[in-house]
């Protein structure tokens, strides 16, 4: 992880010392931008857990490291001497994992109506184990930009947002002594949820019509929508309300959230003064 974080470092630092003293030319504040990035996420809240085995407990989702990607649009709102305000929309998508050299007993196949009555013994065996959950998401916000220097080449810019998530993933748990032909896997489906994002980047403009970006990320993915209920197939919900008349173990809700650390491009699409 430290690697990561230094190359996209020294990335950002050879982009913006290798042109600014090549000219002198005061750009224009763009009118548009696009920007395209990916980047590394840290899951956090009740999506990280210690184990896998957590997912089954109803304590975390267990997952330990992950990725996103996403496209944004921008408009500019008000434009000062050194500073713009920007609206913005934005789509993305989010995966974390984790994988294990171990297994858990008494999982198997979960069965409709689960989690009623279902037991939070589950002891780890000789096996496998991996997880995966997957968060696409579709946000719209305002952001905040101040220009650093003269030349209008590198700004900061602060935003907040308000999204929405589609949280769904799959866990599989393979223990060598199942008599099942086919590794067992637990399968969430398709959760609507609602939240909201904070952004911190760095931008610098290469040419007048492009430019990179190194930011941070951090989502609340399920501040609104959370709920539990019993599977009414074998694909089980997202579970992440507090509902101890559906199982005495889901005594608490779990919030999902990530930290993000990112780079991307950015494209300028017009100008104002």
């Amino acid at each position: 992880m430290k690697k990561i974080i230094t190359i996209l470092v020294i990335s950002v630092l050879v982009v913006t010392t290798a042109y600014p003293q090549t000219s002198t030319k005061r750009l224009k504040k763009p009118i548009v931008m696009i920007e395209t990035y990916g980047g590394y996420n840290f899951p956090m809240h009740d999506l990280s857990g210690s184990e896998i085995g957590e997912f089954y407990n109803f304590q975390s989702y267990g997952v330990t490291n992950g990725f996103s990607t996403g496209f944004t649009v921008k408009f500019s709102v008000a434009t000062l001497d050194h500073s713009q305000f920007r609206v913005y929309s934005n789509i993305g998508y989010s995966q974390f994992t984790r994988s294990q050299n171990n297994a858990y007993s008494n999982v198997g196949w979960f069965q409709i109506g689960w989690p009623r009555n279902f037991p939070a013994n589950h002891p780890k065996t000789t096996g496998s184990s991996f997880a995966r959950i997957n968060i696409p998401y579709a946000g719209v916000g305002f952001e905040y930009a101040i220009f650093i220097d003269p030349c209008l080449k590198s700004h900061f810019n602060f935003g907040v947002e308000i999204n929405s998530s589609i949280i769904f993933g799959r866990y599989y748990n393979d223990t060598i002594n199942t008599s099942e032909p086919y590794e067992p896997y637990q399968s969430i489906q398709e959760n609507l949820r609602f939240g909201f994002a904070l952004n911190a980047a760095y931008n610098y403009r290469v040419a007048e019509m492009f430019g990179m970006v190194f930011g941070f990320r951090y989502t609340l993915n399920n501040l609104i929508g959370r709920t539990s209920k019993e599977a009414d197939d074998t694909s089980v919900y997202l579970n992440d309300d507090e509902n101890t008349s559906l199982n005495p173990y889901l005594s608490s809700s779990r919030i999902i959230g990530s930290f993000s650390i990112y780079a991307g491009v950015n494209f300028y699409i017009g100008s104002r003064k």
